[in-house]
């Protein structure tokens, strides 16, 4: 693929260029430029937004050494309009450009080797090759905003492929068959890597870099973070719910921890004395049942739980007759109790819309249609 304008100059937002050819492919259409602003992706960076004339650029494609921009609509030939879609791309060059200083600072002050980047929509990672402590973290989160702040100039470039090791260059595999200089991003006293991709022209366009979260897989570490505008609005969203809970608790941020962890208390408290209540008048409800001459039972609100309990304690008065009850309308859970159970399951799942296991004498399951619970009690008998 050959170099663009986006690729020499990161903060241009458009152009105008020659169309020179649109292919439809279903209700998308392929357009190939002359020369184009919008990055065609590659680098672990999506490919830019933006538009071509009248119509959106949805994506892009390579064939061989041409860029295909897929578009919403036909382009005429001729000149056009070529613009991208600012605030997407902004935000990839900053999440872009601070994985290279992450991952230099990271490597050569910490020991910490990149094996992986993921560019995200909402936070990026990179995966380390060993799992960093909170301490690590924190250092190298400092470390990282430290260099953002000495506002060291970003710089795109070409270099002769035989000048790498003399030039200390950081890079993976070059890709099959490349032949000709290879671009190379230089974060000055920092980083020299290879690199496709948008870029700030310095680091203090980053404005800061907030790690965010850590998951352990297999002895390698995926470190999360946010930079640029996306820790500016997560500490937007933060002060929003912040306020919210503020509103809510009646107290303020200080307090927010304390009194959830109290309510959070009260919650489990109210939870096993509703349990005991509901077992309690399980109790009374299996008696019931066992007086009835109707062998069924349904509650509005239970779960298999308390259906059990009541059909058990019917089943101590009462042990040799079979049991439908039922919760919930028309979806809920249905258990058979009783001689039988296992055997008539299937027929009375069936009615009851639902699917079930058991055997013995206890059958049960999930239900769609609990409304038919006359019908399904007709089948016992």
């Amino acid at each position: 693929m050959k170099l663009l304008t986006c690729h020499a100059d990161a903060h241009r937002r458009s152009l105008e260029t020659e169309v020179l050819s649109c292919t439809a492919r279903g209700e998308q259409h392929l357009v190939e430029l002359a020369e184009s602003v919008l990055f065609p992706g590659g680098g672990g960076q999506p490919a830019d937004h933006g538009t071509i004339g009248p119509a959106r650029v949805l994506d892009a494609e390579e064939d061989g050494e041409r860029v295909l921009y897929v578009v919403d609509r036909p382009v005429a030939a001729g000149r056009a309009q070529v613009t991208v879609d600012w605030p997407r791309r902004f935000d990839h060059m900053q999440q872009h450009t601070a994985q290279h200083l992450i991952t230099s600072i990271a490597a050569a002050e910490f020991g910490w080797q990149t094996v992986a980047f993921h560019l995200n929509p909402e936070r990026s990672d990179i995966v380390l090759s060993t799992v960093p402590d909170a301490d690590g973290i924190r250092r190298l989160e400092a470390r990282v905003n430290a260099a953002i702040r000495e506002a060291r100039p970003v710089r795109p470039r070409l270099i002769d492929p035989a000048d790498m090791e003399r030039e200390g260059v950081r890079s993976r595999l070059l890709p099959a068959g490349h032949s000709g200089p290879l671009r190379v991003i230089e974060i000055e006293g920092y980083d020299l890597n290879t690199c496709g991709g948008t870029h700030v022209s310095n680091t203090a366009e980053l404005q800061a870099v907030r790690f965010v979260g850590l998951d352990v897989q297999k002895g390698t570490g995926r470190l999360h973070w946010l930079a640029g505008g996306r820790v500016l609005a997560d500490a937007r969203e933060a002060q929003a719910r912040s306020e919210a809970l503020t509103r809510l608790l009646c107290r303020g941020p200080a307090e927010h921890v304390a009194v959830a962890e109290g309510l959070l208390g009260e919650v489990k408290d109210g939870r096993r004395a509703l349990k005991a209540l509901e077992l309690e008048l399980a109790e009374y409800l299996g008696r019931a049942l066992a007086a009835s001459e109707a062998p069924t039972l349904h509650r509005d609100t239970a779960d298999l739980g308390v259906l059990g309990a009541i059909a058990k304690a019917a089943a101590a008065v009462r042990g040799d007759r079979l049991m439908l009850l039922t919760a919930g309308e028309p979806e809920g859970v249905f258990l058979l109790f009783g001689p039988g159970a296992g055997e008539a399951g299937p027929a009375v799942a069936e009615v009851l819309g639902g699917r079930g296991g058991g055997r013995g004498q206890r059958y049960q399951g999930k239900a769609t249609a609990n409304q038919r619970r006359a019908e399904a009690a007709a089948l016992l008998g």
